[in-house]
């Protein structure tokens, strides 16, 4: 709803290896693995859309916690819990 990817200036998104989040719906395969920066719920999204189809998936998130990353945003402490062993 009228949010935008943050794409710094030092990554090449290019399209073919690397994405943000709007341009990775145009992927025309599907990738034998990936890494996905961030632990927001667009992140999460994708990254159990990709392991659901079988890709091999790396989250790269900040803190040394996942549970924790999932906490700042706002999620209940269960339901960031099963998320995390879930992924």
């Amino acid at each position: 709803t009228g949010s935008k990817p943050f794409r710094p200036k030092e990554i090449p998104f290019d399209g073919r290896r690397v994405f943000d989040s709007d341009s990775v719906n145009g992927l025309k395969y599907l990738p034998k693995s990936i890494a996905i920066s961030g632990s927001g719920i667009v992140a999460i999204e994708f990254a159990k859309i990709f392991k659901n189809l079988g890709t091999d998936v790396t989250l790269i998130i900040r803190d040394s916690v996942p549970r924790n990353a999932l906490k700042k945003i706002g999620l209940d402490i269960d339901l960031a819990a099963a998320l995390n062993a879930d992924l």
